[in-house]
């Protein structure tokens, strides 16, 4: 699994009270500034806040255990066998044999979206999937 490197910039106050840093919300003058560089080392009030990031990638093991878990794998094939013929033979060689499966690869969504996951639910298997 490979993720893309995040650092989530954040302010405490004195009196306790916390937020992240962004473009639009800068730490208040005299709060000491921290960097995270992964979600999971946020403090646990700012983590509830902050979206968990999507991992840019998935093993075949990872996803298919994923799928598995969310009751969908065994949709996979007949989705890859109603695909158009010019698509067809890609995707069954990557279902296959691909090393790894990109989440913003072309035959994840379409695939996603044959077995009937959304965006959101393929974020979301893959932050689950990621920890198979």
């Amino acid at each position: 699994m490979t993720t893309t490197p995040h650092i989530y910039d954040y302010w405490i106050a004195a009196d306790g009270q916390m937020g992240l840093v962004t473009d639009d919300s800068p730490a208040p003058s005299g709060a000491a500034l921290y960097a995270e560089p992964v979600w999971h080392d946020l403090p646990d009030a700012l983590r509830e806040t902050v979206p968990e990031p999507v991992p840019d990638s998935l093993s075949p093991y990872q996803l298919r255990m994923g799928l598995l878990a969310i009751d969908k794998l065994a949709a996979v094939p007949a989705a890859i066998a109603a695909m158009p013929d010019d698509q067809r033979a890609a995707a069954e060689i990557a279902w296959e044999h691909a090393p790894h499966f990109p989440r913003d690869h072309s035959m994840l969504a379409g695939l996603a979206q044959a077995i009937g996951l959304t965006d959101k639910d393929v974020d979301d298997l893959f932050r689950q999937a990621a920890a198979i």
